[in-house]
């Protein structure tokens, strides 16, 4: 008789007789990918948000630049100072942006996943769910646990 494991790692039959899939990997669990969706989410808003803020604050500092416009202040900053211009001090908010919204999504998801184990569906207004609601609070919750203590290393006022 042959032994049977019972290892997760190892494909079991279902109820057809057909061999199901082998268990995933840690890294794919919906936590990890809550967590790594959150910072790819941060890392692409800094992506697209700070070539756009540089030139907002670009044209703010130097009025003059307010006639010619947006867009030659971006073609302009582009030819002198290359991409490196357009994301100069950045870093700082490409590491908090991954943080946070890392965060952020991990806690949301990880706070959806308990709420739809043990707690019984409710639709406000018929509509709403109001677990979506209250993972939302707690992701928000988790998104200030980190995003306090990042702000306050980094914005003490000088004496």
């Amino acid at each position: 008789m042959a032994r049977k494991e019972t290892s997760t790692a190892v494909a079991t039959a279902n109820s057809a007789g057909a061999r199901a899939p082998f268990a995933q990997p840690w890294y794919f669990t919906p936590q990890v990918i809550s967590y790594a969706a959150g910072a790819a989410y941060g890392i692409t808003s800094v992506c697209v948000g700070q070539p756009l803020d540089t030139i907002k604050t670009r044209m703010q500092a130097r009025p003059e630049l307010l006639k010619v416009g947006s867009g030659q202040v971006f073609r302009d900053l582009y030819k002198v100072e290359g991409l490196r211009g357009l994301y100069r001090g950045g870093m700082p908010l490409f590491i908090g942006g991954a943080l946070f919204r890392s965060a952020q999504f991990g806690f949301y998801g990880h706070a959806m996943e308990v709420l739809k184990e043990r707690a019984p569906e409710y639709k406000l207004g018929g509509v709403l769910d109001w677990r979506v609601i209250a993972a939302g609070f707690w992701g928000g919750i988790g998104r200030g646990l980190v995003e306090g203590p990042f702000c306050c290393f980094f914005f003490q006022p000088s004496a």
